[in-house]
C-alpha cells in the first residue's frame, strides 16, 4: 500500500500539499483497517496461537509474543510516516532518527536481556519502535501539518470491540474456529459502522461504501 502511494506522494510534494496529505491519510485509514484487528486478535489469541504452532511447552513465551504483537500497528503505520518523510525530501532527518533509535535499541538490549532474557529483548523492541514512530510523526507534522492518524484508528478500533468479545467467547473451541468467527464479526462490524457513518445514496452502493472507509476525513 505504502510503496504504491510513494510515487504519487513524491509528485504531489511540494506543489500539491493537500493532495499529499490526502494520500498520507488514505494510507493511514487503509492500513488501520488491517493492523488494528490483527493486533487485537493476535493479542487475545496468543495462548492458542503458541499452542497451535509450537505446543504447550512454549507457553512461557506467550507474554513475549503479546508484547511483540503491539508492534504490528506501529511498524505498519510507521512505514507510511517513513515513506512520507522521504517523499518530502527529509531523508537526513529520517536517517538521524533511525540511527538514534538503533543506538537506543542496543543500549536497552544490553541492559534488559541479562535481566529478563528474551522478554527483555521484546521490551526493548517495543520501546525502540514506539520511539521511532513518535519521532517520525513529529517530524512529518512539522512539514505537512496534522494528520488523520488518530481518527483513522477509531473505526477499526470500534469494530475490534465485538471481534474481541467474540474471540473471548470462543475461547476453548479451537484456534481455527476462533480466528474464523473473530474475522467474520469484524467484517460485519466494519460494514455496519460504515453504513452508520455514510450518508445518502452511499449506504446503498457497495463500492462507494468501501471507498468511504479509506477516504480521509474532510
Amino acid at each position: 500500500i505504502n510503496h504504491a502511494l510513494y510515487p504519487r506522494m513524491s509528485r504531489a510534494w511540494p506543489g500539491k500539499v493537500q493532495a499529499f496529505c490526502r494520500l498520507r491519510d488514505a494510507s493511514f485509514r487503509t492500513i488501520s483497517l488491517i493492523a488494528v484487528p490483527a493486533t487485537v486478535g493476535s493479542f487475545l489469541l496468543a495462548p492458542e496461537t503458541i499452542d497451535f504452532l509450537y505446543g504447550p511447552e512454549f507457553a512461557p513465551a506467550v507474554v513475549t509474543y503479546q508484547l511483540l504483537v503491539l508492534v504490528i500497528p506501529i511498524r505498519m503505520l510507521g512505514n507510511t510516516l517513513s515513506l512520507s518523510l522521504v517523499a518530502t525530501d527529509r531523508q537526513k532527518q529520517r536517517m538521524v532518527a533511525v540511527s538514534t533509535t538503533a543506538a537506543l535499541n542496543i543500549t536497552l538490549n544490553l541492559f534488559l536481556i541479562p535481566r529478563w532474557s528474551y522478554l527483555g529483548a521484546a521490551i526493548a523492541t517495543v520501546i525502540s519502535e514506539s520511539s521511532l514512530f513518535v519521532t517520525y510523526g513529529l517530524l512529518l507534522r512539522q512539514v505537512a501539518g496534522r494528520s488523520d492518524l488518530l481518527r483513522s484508528l477509531s473505526l477499526p478500533g470500534l469494530a475490534s470491540v465485538p471481534m474481541g468479545a467474540a474471540i473471548v467467547a470462543m475461547r476453548g473451541t479451537g484456534f481455527v474456529a476462533s480466528v474464523a468467527v473473530g474475522a467474520a464479526v469484524y467484517v460485519v462490524a466494519v460494514a455496519g459502522l460504515a453504513m452508520v457513518q455514510a450518508s445518502g445514496p452511499t449506504r446503498h452502493r457497495p463500492r462507494a461504501l468501501v471507498a468511504s472507509l479509506v477516504r480521509p476525513t474532510a
